[in-house]
This record gives structure tokens, C-alpha cells and sequence, in this order.
């Protein structure tokens, strides 16, 4: 706000994190020489307490970024690194990317992540390292609470 003072927690006494998450929607290319590093890249921020991160959250973030773009189309690949927000084998996950299928009005959805320890394979993860860089030292101004 224009007209108030910014201020911010001390970083040695409490938890103010940002946290992002980069979705790559990737414009196929027509020839195998093209690059699978194009598309549009969606960045949203996140307070670490009050917005935390969970399955069906991605789910809705992913599919807030998809649906102007899925006119005609009844076929999407996700892949994300393993995180425990994307881990394939939980209950959870399975049931948010059974929902953006539902909604996506899908024909097939082809769910992926990178092997443990191999998200440098993830093209996001180009992204996310950028992103990272850019959000170092920021505060957060929140509300009173009380």
C-alpha cells in the first residue's frame, strides 16, 4: 500500500516463505528438431502459512492455467518432479488429477514425474531456478492479525 510502512518479520525469528509454482504450458513442436522449451510460462507465489501447498491445490492452479487453451484437445501429459505434492503413488494426487480429468472433460490424462533425484530433467525446473533467484529476499507485508 502506498501510504504504509512496510514491515516485516525478522528472518532469525520467524517463518515468512514465498513459495512458487511454475507451470510450462508447452507449445508442441510440429518437427523433431524443434524445442520442447517453448510455450507459456505461468508463475504463481504462495505464503507458506497461509497458503500451503497441497495436491488439489496444484490440480487448481493447473487447471486455472489450462482451460484457455484446451478447446478441442482430450489428451494432457503432466509431468513434475517428485515432491510429495506430486507423488504419483498417494491417494491424494491420484484424486486431484482424477478431478482436473473429470473437469477437463478428458479423454486421456498421462500423469509423469522425474525420477528421485533427477528433476534437472524436468524443463520446469529451468524455470523454477530463475524464479528462485528472483524471490530471494523479499518480505511479505500481511494484516494485523488480532
Amino acid at each position: 500500500s502506498l501510504h504504509d510502512t512496510l514491515a516485516v518479520g525478522d528472518h532469525d525469528f520467524c517463518k515468512f516463505s514465498i513459495i512458487p509454482s511454475v507451470v510450462l504450458n508447452v507449445d508442441i513442436p510440429s518437427t523433431i528438431e524443434g524445442s520442447w522449451y517453448r510455450g507459456d510460462v505461468y508463475i504463481g507465489l504462495k505464503d507458506a502459512i497461509f497458503e500451503p501447498s497441497s495436491p488439489i491445490r496444484h490440480a487448481t492452479e493447473l487447471y486455472k492455467c489450462l482451460i484457455p487453451r484446451m478447446e478441442n484437445r482430450h489428451i494432457l501429459l503432466v509431468y513434475s518432479d517428485g515432491g510429495p505434492d506430486h507423488r504419483l503413488t498417494y491417494l491424494s494426487v491420484q484424486l486431484s488429477l482424477i478431478a482436473l480429468f473429470i473437469n477437463l472433460n478428458l479423454d486421456i490424462l498421462i500423469a509423469g514425474r522425474t525420477a528421485p533425484s533427477h528433476s534437472w530433467a524436468n524443463p520446469v525446473e529451468k524455470i523454477m531456478s530463475i524464479t528462485n533467484l528472483g524471490i530471494q529476499c523479499i518480505g511479505i507485508m500481511r494484516e494485523r492479525m488480532g
